[in-house]
């Protein structure tokens, strides 16, 4: 196509360049020029692409993320469906993102966690990797979803997975109806020490104050000389607390009360829980023992002996002692109490009557 272009140029020509139609005047103002003009200049391509003039007609270059004959089009990359395992494709230009379902991770969504890799079980138990979860295989003796309870033979212990202060760990473990875990044998430190996951920092408090001159367990006893201290511990120059140091073999360190430590707590066994008192006894749960306090007429250390109570007291001249399982009665009627032909009635505990017929 070719168009017309008088006075374009400021140089008093009508064309200016040697490229204005043969035999043009260059100084003429109404000298024909001949332009070219291809399909481009109308700019028909949209969002930033490029367009080629050809011989017949144009073609537009697309920039990324678009398409159509004019580029009009945001192409949709979540057409193919690259996002995994259920995620949620959101597109973009010439992109898209995934929104992962829980327990998963990737630029796809591709990836399971592994909730296994923090070593969330405890007691040396066995991992089992879920989605979005995972499962511990407890060892013999241990229970709980990460194995944190642990049976012994005075009670159980339970591994907190917070970190907090000593006043608040013992509050929290009475709460659950226990105590901070008393630290009485090396038996039971190795138990806690064997039971915390292998390569972690856990360093729990345990039930034991310091004041000056003074250590005492939570129970209120004094500390025993099998429990495994630091070297140069214990501190009882001040009002501290004690924890078993996992930088040092779960040995017992002293600290300020206000640091933030996990915590072990204990509870009893209730030996009542199996009702072991007979015959309407009141168990009462001690530490490892119990004791019933037996209904009168009872006796043994389960209330199982039914007491002979009439071999316990000596009853007036003809008078028969009834045993009534939990009392004893005098009954003042005997063949002897009334004359011939009348029948003798209790009237009540030490009298009686005698009737006719």
């Amino acid at each position: 196509m070719f168009v017309y272009l008088p006075d374009v140029f400021d140089d008093g020509g009508a064309c200016g360049f040697s490229w204005c139609t043969s035999g043009a005047k260059e100084h003429d103002k109404f000298a024909l020029c001949a332009v070219a003009v291809g399909d481009c200049a109308s700019s028909f391509c949209s969002n930033g692409s490029t367009c080629l003039d050809l011989t017949y007609g144009h073609t537009c270059l697309c920039a990324p993320g678009f398409g159509g004959n004019f580029c009009e089009t945001d192409l949709d990359e979540c057409s193919s469906a690259p996002c995994q395992n259920n995620a949620t494709c959101q597109d973009g230009v010439n992109s898209f993102t995934c929104q992962c379902a829980a327990g998963y991770t990737g630029p796809s969504c591709e990836i399971d966690i592994d909730e296994c890799v923090s070593t969330p079980c405890w007691a040396r138990g066995t991992c089992v990797d879920r989605v979005d979860g995972y499962s511990c295989v407890c060892p013999k003796g241990f229970s709980g979803e990460r194995c944190e309870t642990v049976m012994y033979a005075d009670g159980c212990l339970l591994f907190s997975s917070d970190a907090v202060s000593y006043p608040e760990a013992s509050q929290e473990c009475q709460t659950r109806g226990g105590h901070l875990v008393d630290v009485k044998e090396a038996e039971l430190q190795r138990l806690i020490a064997d039971s915390i996951p292998a390569g972690s920092d856990v360093s729990p408090w345990i039930g034991l104050k310091l004041s000056p001159g003074v250590m005492t367990y939570d129970d209120g006893t004094s500390v025993s000389d099998q429990l495994e201290w630091s070297a140069g511990e214990p501190d009882t120059s001040c009002d501290l607390c004690a924890y078993l140091d996992s930088a040092d073999g779960h040995r017992a360190k002293t600290a300020s009360c206000t640091e933030r430590h996990h915590y072990v707590c204990q509870s009893e066994i209730d030996e009542c829980s199996s009702e072991p008192c007979a015959n309407g006894g009141i168990c009462l749960d001690g530490l490892n023992s119990y004791r019933c306090f037996c209904q009168f007429g009872y006796a043994g250390n389960n209330c199982q002996t039914d007491l002979d109570l009439c071999a316990m007291v000596s009853c007036p001249s003809d008078w028969q002692c009834q045993d009534e399982a939990d009392s004893a009665s005098y009954d003042p009627c005997s063949s002897a109490s009334c004359p011939r032909n009348m029948y003798c009635k209790k009237e009540g505990p030490a009298s009686f009557s005698c009737r006719a017929g």
